[in-house]
């Protein structure tokens, strides 16, 4: 018969069955992480293509959003004519017909009901048409290498100037309106003191006339 095995063996048998395991156990998981590295090799390989195409179509995105910025700027400034031309018009033709009833001392029944009776809001509007046109021509004005830009500058150009000169029309029909606005100034020197025209300073002519 075999002697029973003492306390000490027995624990020594079972520490070394716990080691086996333990073996056995490392060996299973030291196999697991290298499956896992395996497929995560695997996997970075089909998302690395994956995230460059993400990024070069964020960059896309990006650029694309910034063109049609652009390109929506570009199309106002290129409607600016259209969009300020009616303004100015009016203006020109409302100031005419000023003239016109002027230089005719008065006008028929007929004509009255076709006539631009201009407002305060109306040379208002003209004179903001106006900036913009400006504000466009400096924009094109930076970017002649365009095709289309030559000619929206002439049309620019054509139509501010018919603002100036309706501008200027309207001046000079209130001057007309107002009459003679500068009058001698009453002088009670002597004559000795008057200087000719000719000789007058800037400073002489002021201190002559009133407005």
């Amino acid at each position: 018969m075999m002697a029973p095995l003492s306390a000490s063996q027995r624990r020594t048998d079972a520490l070394e069955t716990a080691l086996k395991k333990m073996q056995t156990t490392t060996n299973d998981a030291y196999r697991c992480c290298e499956l896992l590295s395996k497929r995560a090799r695997q996997l970075d390989s089909l998302t690395s293509p994956a995230s460059d195409a993400s990024s070069m179509l964020s960059r896309s995105n990006a650029n694309l959003a910034a063109t049609l910025v652009l390109m929506k700027d570009a199309r106002e400034k290129f409607d600016t004519v259209t969009d300020c031309a009616p303004a100015i018009e009016r203006l020109h033709k409302g100031v005419t017909e000023i003239e016109e009833k002027r230089e005719a001392g008065g006008r028929s029944k007929g004509t009255l009901k076709k006539r631009v009776v201009l407002s305060e809001q109306d040379i208002y509007a003209a004179g903001d048409s106006m900036e913009i046109l400006r504000d466009a021509y400096d924009y094109f004005l930076e970017r002649k290498n365009w095709r289309s830009a030559p000619s929206t500058l002439g049309a620019l150009e054509r139509t501010h100037k018919m603002g100036i000169d309706a501008m200027s029309m309207l001046i000079a029909s209130h001057l007309k309106a107002a009459g003679q606005a500068v009058r001698p100034k009453r002088n009670l020197k002597k004559d000795i003191n008057i200087v000719p025209a000719s000789e007058e300073t800037a400073a002489q002519v002021s201190r002559r006339c009133t407005v």
